[in-house]
């Protein structure tokens, strides 16, 4: 599958993620709807990765690499987000979670020895200005005390763990653990963990059997985590972890544009500004070099 397409489907996916998850809000924990969607999702690809005659016997070394994606993702990560749900508003949340560009950046170059390329460092920092300028409305009246800033710190924290467990997925594939097993044992790991928290918080195991939780679940697990998770760890392997993070900054705006006709959001002129950002520094981020000095050469 070409990389465009499978940037395409990270971005359009988990872009409409943002709008599914409005449906697990309710009785049941979060700590459990996460768990819950993760171990549906990695019983439904090992079952899928089983007819295939996929490998799906590992030593405890690749298991171990595999169980630290799995916890940094989706155990610290997802339950640090659904957490700050209830604290933050969805606006600052989302241009927060575009620091990941930024992070992975980072600890690509201090943990990993990745090089620092300047134009993805440029295209970052494009689109992160365009993000703040689409959510500039959401943060009036911020502030930094109480319950905001515990929020703030709780997704700042979650970012660094996505960031680093998306560099943690593109070195499994490097060791030679396939990215499709990689990602089922991963969500194994990570549900279990999810699982675990919700014990210590003293949680009873709930269920909400109604259409829109069911639905919603089922379209998370299928779509937001087998199908998205998948295409993303591929795109880690082949283009890189600050390429294919980039995708983080362009689906909040996807998000907008289905909140748009099933939740009635009002574009305002810096928004509209923000998101012209945005595909600009996804240009600048993603498209190869010789492209972009065409582009360049007939301006």
């Amino acid at each position: 599958m070409p990389n465009s397409l499978l940037y395409g489907l990270v971005v359009l996916i988990w872009g409409s993620t943002w709008y599914a998850l409005t449906f697990q809000v309710g009785p049941v924990p979060a700590e459990l709807s996460v768990g819950y969607r993760f171990a549906l999702a990695s019983l439904l690809m090992l079952g899928f990765l089983a007819v295939r005659g996929e490998r799906l016997r590992f030593g405890w070394r690749e298991h171990a690499r595999m169980a630290t994606q799995g916890l940094l993702n989706i155990g610290i990560g997802y339950t640090l987000v659904y957490f700050a749900a209830a604290l933050v508003p969805s606006g600052l949340m989302a241009v927060s979670n575009a620091n990941i560009v930024f992070m992975t950046i980072l600890f690509g170059a201090l943990f990993f020895r990745q090089p620092l390329r300047p134009r993805v460092i440029a295209g970052a920092a494009v689109g992160f200005l365009g993000m703040a300028l689409v959510f500039a409305p959401d943060m009036d009246g911020f502030d930094l005390s109480g319950g905001m800033g515990l929020g703030l710190a709780l997704v700042i924290v979650a970012t660094a763990s996505f960031s680093i467990g998306g560099l943690l997925a593109g070195s499994n594939q490097k060791a030679g653990i396939p990215v499709l097993s990689c990602t089922a044992f991963s969500m194994v790991y990570g549900a279990a963990a999810v699982f675990v928290i919700a014990l210590l918080r003293g949680h009873d195991f709930v269920f909400e059997w109604t259409v829109p939780y069911v639905g919603s679940l089922v379209f998370l697990a299928i779509f937001g985590s087998v199908v998205a998770f998948g295409c993303y760890f591929t795109l880690l392997g082949r283009i890189g972890a600050d390429r294919a993070s980039y995708a983080t900054v362009l689906f909040p705006v996807v998000a907008l544009a289905i909140s748009t006709f099933l939740e009635g959001y009002v574009w305002t002129g810096s928004a509209l500004a923000g998101a012209v950002l945005v595909l600009i520094g996804n240009m600048i981020a993603t498209a190869k070099l010789s492209f972009l000095r065409a582009r360049l050469a007939r301006a």
